[in-house]
């Protein structure tokens, strides 16, 4: 936690205790031999039972029902679709394959939900909280290509194809450096060949 009012410096507290349930769901179906569907969603339910802070009087009081848990994000959800579009006679086999990820937002420090007057130097968890991200993953992988003993492998991929920016990581310093707020954001859209040999 930044408590600076001049120069960067920092505080690592001990929140207490949190409570944290969930619950999360696979799933995979092949419809057809050339099909097959997987995906996953989770639920994350996460809170302070217990934050004691020292506010602006030297008081120590409990901010648990007041301060966010960091890198929580309520929901998750994963969708893989892989299709054999193409079967060679040698086992050599080419597929089409779709990878939709999505994460909702989460804060990322142990900011207040409301800024209070009795503790001045914390941000508004607000003010430093990642933006819900959904990416999407194309791949065409030829598979199985026989090399000999060996088996080879090529694909031709792009990653975030619909080149989605949003803020993942980053922090606010706080009105006492003039509201200085940085950011890291996602990796935008790449594109590429890869290939391997198992043997």
């Amino acid at each position: 936690v930044f408590t600076a009012t001049s120069s960067l410096a920092s505080l690592l507290q001990n929140a207490g205790s949190a409570n944290m349930n969930g619950v999360e769901v696979e799933m995979s179906v092949r419809p057809t031999p050339a099909l097959r569907i997987s995906g996953n969603f989770a639920y994350l339910d996460a809170s302070y039972s217990s934050y004691r802070d020292t506010n602006a009087l030297g008081t120590v009081v409990d901010v648990s029902e007041n301060r966010t848990i960091p890198h929580a994000p309520k929901y998750q959800a994963a969708l893989n679709v892989d299709l054999r579009a193409f079967e060679g006679s040698g086992g050599d086999n080419l597929h089409l394959i779709f990878d939709a990820r999505h994460t909702s937002s989460y804060f990322l420090y142990a900011y207040a939900k409301t800024p209070t007057a009795d503790f001045p130097l914390v941000p508004p968890s607000s003010s430093a909280k990642a933006q819900s991200l959904t990416l999407l993953d194309l791949q065409l992988r030829y598979e199985d290509i026989a090399l000999g003993k060996a088996k080879a492998w090529i694909g031709a991929w792009t990653r975030n194809l619909t080149n989605t920016h949003r803020k993942v990581n980053g922090i606010n310093f706080g009105a006492q450096f003039g509201g200085l707020n940085i950011a890291n954001y996602n990796e935008p859209r790449t594109y590429g060949v890869s290939a391997g040999i198992q043997w």
